[in-house]
């Protein structure tokens, strides 16, 4: 796991959408002062007066301040129409892109350098303008390019294929930095209980979800202080004021100095993120699916879509040892079996009577079960039975129930293809 401090400082800037424009702000206030001084000195002009360049700086100024309304108002209107097919806690997580904290950047810079070096160009008709204008001009240029792309990127980002590939890569992300170890077949070690006279620690700070531990710091406090620790809530799950948060054995379990340490390698987050929580991953591309498989919007082939990239998730978890800590750091975590379950459960309910999502299901089951070894192949024969009595349930001609039991990774498309 990432160190605490990393991690806080990655939540902080996710978070905190106005960094990037007012690095852009204070930039353009710095130039809308030097600039008209360098104009001054150097006295060479544009080939327009101090005066006709005062009324266009003016003039573009007040405009971009109501251009960038109308189009932070357009980018709202995008956002709330095209998010209505996706889970509300997939927003917060398209909400990092940093093209849009550019592009308001630079029609922020645009208004205040214009206005800044509105009130430092002299009176004079023959004084120098030639940087004024030329940087006003470029920033304008910058806010029309920047708009394009933004109209550009919002549109296509909030497409369902393009959000889910997204989420799964952000998905394989985690898994790749969180499960670390390759999975060889061998059983984790199961850690005996700490002793009932364990020194609890409680979270005293307001509601919040445990975003993630680092492991680092924690081994680091209890060598020196020969310590055993259990983190009480899960990754991603959430605390309240008072909840059990740590609990702390060994001779110097009461230190206040090691008490510390264990806090502060505990980073807390309004909501679950998906960084270091690979299940939350899972969680919003299956919200989408079950979503897509509503009475209301009945869309199977977005669900189709989604198992696209939890195959591809599944099958990168299914080569990793499932589990964190040691025999001095207790962390609870989801197994194989849990991940599978929360993958594929929901889908397979809500889904039960759609051909293509059957088949896509049974597709990527095949592909998954092929892949993992034998020890791991028990819950995706689970969810294989659980289909095929769905199925069965669901499609009363012998005909429908028979075209829904064939693989397809396209759902209905390629029932030819060898397996």
């Amino acid at each position: 796991m990432r160190k605490s401090d990393d991690v806080r400082l990655r939540l902080w800037v996710a978070r905190t959408s106005a960094i990037t424009p007012l690095l852009w702000l204070l930039a353009s206030l710095a130039l809308g002062v030097i600039a008209p001084t360098v104009d001054e000195s150097t006295n060479v002009s544009a080939g327009i007066s101090q005066d006709a360049a005062r009324t266009m700086l003016a003039s573009t100024g007040s405009g971009m301040i109501a251009f960038t309304g109308f189009v932070f108002s357009l980018s709202l209107l995008i956002v709330q129409f095209g998010s209505t097919s996706l889970s509300p806690r997939v927003v917060p997580e398209l909400r990092r892109d940093r093209f849009a904290g550019h592009a308001l950047g630079a029609f922020v810079a645009t208004f205040v350098f214009c206005l800044t070096a509105t009130l430092q160009v002299g009176d004079s008709s023959n004084g120098g303008t030639l940087m004024t204008v030329t940087i006003a001009f470029l920033l304008l240029i910058t806010s029309v390019v920047m708009f394009l792309g933004l109209i550009q990127r919002m549109t296509t980002g909030l497409q369902i294929p393009v959000v889910l590939a997204r989420l799964g890569g952000m998905g394989r992300n985690a898994i790749s930095d969180v499960y670390t170890e390759e999975y060889d077949g061998g059983v984790p070690a199961v850690h005996p209980p700490l002793p009932r006279d364990a020194v609890v620690l409680r979270h005293h700070e307001r509601p919040s979800v445990v975003a993630t531990f680092d492991l680092r710091a924690v081994r680091a406090a209890i060598e020196r202080f020969d310590a055993t620790v259990a983190l009480v809530p899960a990754i991603g799950e959430r605390v309240g004021t008072g909840d059990p948060l740590l609990l702390v054995a060994g001779p110097h379990a009461s230190s206040e100095e090691l008490h510390h340490k264990l806090r502060r390698a505990l980073v807390f987050a309004p909501a679950r993120t998906i960084e270091q929580d690979p299940a939350y991953a899972f969680r919003l591309v299956v919200d989408i699916a079950i979503k897509a498989l509503s009475p209301a919007i009945n869309d199977p082939t977005t669900a189709t879509q989604a198992l696209d990239e939890i195959e591809d998730m599944l099958q990168l978890l299914g080569g990793r040892v499932v589990t964190h800590g040691d025999e001095r750091i207790h962390i609870r975590t989801p197994t194989w079996t849990d991940l599978v379950d929360l993958a594929l459960s929901e889908i397979g309910e809500y889904g039960a009577r759609s051909i293509q999502v059957a088949r896509r299901m049974r597709a990527l089951i095949a592909t998954v079960e092929a892949g993992v070894r034998p020890e791991r192949r028990a819950p995706l024969i689970a969810h294989r039975d659980k289909l095929d009595a769905s199925v069965a349930a669901s499609f009363a001609q012998p005909a429908l129930r028979a075209v829904a039991t064939i693989p397809d990774r396209m759902g209905l498309g390629l029932s030819d293809r060898p397996a």
